[in-house]
């Protein structure tokens, strides 16, 4: 898990009030919100990060809904307005799509923390938006406009091939 910013760094104050990523998806948020503000991210080839994937959770349900709720949350946080509505609609699309395919192999706890997860997601999404940081918002920052698009169409499964 990250660490929280030492109160004397310009994110300590929006990281230290979110108490909504407990275990998913708080380092990219992070970033995304140095980023957002100007703050310059890098990571470092020489590293090494020893990482267990879900060591925390194994997959269940849980995990599920903590990755699709804080997910939409952290889009709505930090994504440009005149791109949420869109990005927003195309991930219900695609989380409908995925609902689906865990009905067909059997996983309807994993359909139901779905649908979970987006109804948290919607019962909070004013109170989100209201505390959306003025932050600059970049509008054009990312070059892959479709991961999703990459992965299943083009068949690039290694992030070096996007």
């Amino acid at each position: 898990m990250i660490r929280r910013p030492p109160r004397s760094t310009p994110l300590y104050s929006s990281a230290a009030s979110d108490v909504y990523k407990r275990q998913h998806m708080e380092e990219i948020d992070l970033c995304w919100r140095g980023f957002n503000k100007g703050i310059e991210c890098f990571s470092s080839t020489d590293s090494i990060v020893y990482h267990v994937g879900a060591a925390t959770l194994k997959e269940n349900a849980n995990k599920n809904y903590l990755n699709y709720r804080n997910s939409l949350i952290m889009l709505t946080k930090n994504l440009p307005l005149n791109s949420l509505l869109y990005v927003l609609f195309v991930r219900i699309i695609l989380d409908m799509i995925s609902i689906i395919r865990f009905l067909i192999i059997g996983r309807i706890d994993l359909s139901i923390s779905i649908i979970k997860a987006h109804l948290n997601y919607f019962n909070q999404a004013n109170k989100i938006l209201r505390n959306r940081q003025k932050s600059l918002k970049k509008e054009n920052y990312y070059r892959i406009r479709s991961i999703v698009y990459n992965y299943f169409i083009l068949g690039k499964k290694k992030f070096f091939s996007l």
